[in-house]
Formats: C-alpha cells, sequence, structure tokens
C-alpha cells in the first residue's frame, strides 16, 4: 500500500494554504485526492506527482497556453489590487 499525504503535508509541500488547496479541490485545478469520509481527504504521492509533471513547463508562454488562471489569477490580484489603491486614494 503507498503512503498517503494529509492536506497540511500537500499543502506545506507545494507552499499553498491549506484554503487554496480546497478551492483546488473545488475547481478541479489541483492533484487528484482520495475523499476517505465526508470530512477525511488524502492524497497519493503518485497523483502528486502526475499533477506536477503535467504543469511543468519550459516557459511561461506554455504555461499560460496550458493553465489560463496563472493568468487569470494575476489578473484579478491585479484588479483587486486597484480597487484597493482607489478607495485609499482621496476623493477628489
Amino acid at each position: 500500500m503507498e503512503t498517503i499525504l494529509t492536506p497540511e503535508q500537500v499543502a506545506d509541500l507545494y507552499g499553498v494554504s491549506l484554503e487554496t488547496l480546497r478551492r483546488w479541490r473545488r475547481t478541479g485545478e489541483g492533484p487528484a485526492f482520495v475523499q476517505l469520509s465526508a470530512r477525511r481527504v488524502v492524497y497519493r504521492p503518485t497523483d502528486c506527482e502526475i499533477w506536477e509533471t503535467a504543469r511543468t513547463f519550459n516557459n511561461r508562454a506554455a504555461a499560460v497556453a496550458v493553465v489560463p488562471s496563472v493568468c487569470s489569477d494575476l489578473s484579478v490580484r491585479a484588479a483587486r489590487r486597484d480597487a484597493a489603491a482607489k478607495r485609499l486614494l482621496p476623493s477628489a
């Protein structure tokens, strides 16, 4: 039987928060997971490796073509940052 990884271990492995890992499960962006029960999720190391390999690129253009969320996440962050900056500026 293969070793399993907890969500905490996978989040630590990829340097993301548990909330990001939850979002990845909801949207299908992250590695495949095993739903053991209604509240228990684990990951197989081989599934994480497969996901990681599928997201390995030689250049940014290839990454954006395959993983459009790379662009949209940056656009959303930029829009939020701009909106926050406008709220901080005094009204003219």
